[in-house]
């Protein structure tokens, strides 16, 4: 859907991998959503679907039904962070739209989004109210991790002391998410940037594939003396987990193993308590993944 005599450019980013029974409803709420923005703003948009290497038929509900959509292929299994990454490489806009295959986008979200990004130089990331298919509200904005309010979480006190916002800081939840507010890490399903943010910030750090590759980008960018902004205005519906929910067990593990990494890249350089607790939780990530390989290898 490409306009020639556009002034403005977005490039909307899809990775997908085993979508096929929601990539045809996330692609249609998208052209129609797109309608705005090109009429509000003469803007020309380009929808790019990146595969990551689907065993189901999500490439061919895509060539059948959306033909003018581009279609990349990897050619096998490469996780999250590579396929968002050569989506966006291969991007021509000028601004670039982050979006989860499990999405229907609203008709007013992505314009919504647009001006707001547009109204300010300093914002970085410009995210959305998500609600579920049902159209419950999913209440998934967060700080940053750290030791202290992971283990609240942990240990039960977040869910104690829920308008603390020192002990249930990580998932904001005291946040109403009825209110336009900065946020340190909005959720990565959908997200809305400037392309020199790539250049300024680089992209996904790849060596988080799937997990945990979107909070380390928010922490660049804020690191860069960017907000990072909350737009409840702007609503997309969104099913948590299609792509990582038949394999939960692996995909716990993996996240685990993730924000151990993020801790890890993100470590003080003379920081002893860091050691301590990376070297216990290595442990402990090691002995909880020998003990999962030996559950699935008696149970096959």
């Amino acid at each position: 859907m490409k306009e020639e005599q556009s002034t403005l450019t977005l490039a909307i980013v899809i990775p997908v991998y085993n979508g096929e029974l929601f990539i045809s409803d996330c692609l249609e709420s998208v052209y129609a959503a797109s309608e705005r923005l090109v009429a509000d703003y003469n803007a020309g948009v380009e929808i790019i679907c990146v595969d990551d290497g689907s065993s189901d038929n999500s490439i061919e509900v895509i060539t059948s039904q959306f033909g003018d959509v581009i279609l990349l292929r990897n050619e096998k299994n490469l996780g999250f962070a590579p396929t968002c990454n050569r989506g966006m490489k291969a991007a021509s806009g000028e601004f670039i739209y982050l979006l989860n295959q499990d999405t229907r986008s609203r008709p007013d979200s992505i314009v919504t989004l647009f001006r707001k990004l547009c109204s300010d130089p300093q914002l970085g990331i410009v995210g959305p109210k998500f609600v579920g298919f049902d159209g419950h509200l999913q209440r998934e904005c967060r700080s940053l991790p750290t030791y202290q309010n992971v283990l609240y979480e942990l240990c039960g006190l977040a869910k104690l002391f829920p308008q603390s916002q020192k002990l249930a800081s990580l998932r904001l939840r005291w946040f109403d998410h009825q209110n336009e507010a900065f946020v340190e890490q909005p959720m990565g399903a959908a997200m809305l940037f400037r392309r020199s943010l790539l250049q300024e910030v680089g992209y996904l750090d790849e060596s988080f594939p799937i997990f945990f590759n979107d909070v380390d980008w928010a922490r660049r960018i804020l690191d860069a003396g960017y907000v990072n902004l909350y737009c409840p205005s702007a609503v997309v519906e969104h099913f948590i987990g299609s792509a990582t929910r038949p394999k939960k067990p692996q995909m716990i593990h993996e996240s685990h193993r993730s924000l151990y990494h993020y801790f890890e890249k993100w470590k003080s350089a003379d920081g002893l308590w860091d050691s301590v607790v990376l070297k216990m939780w290595r442990v402990a990530l090691n002995l909880s993944g020998s003990l999962r390989s030996w559950f699935w290898t008696m149970r096959g």
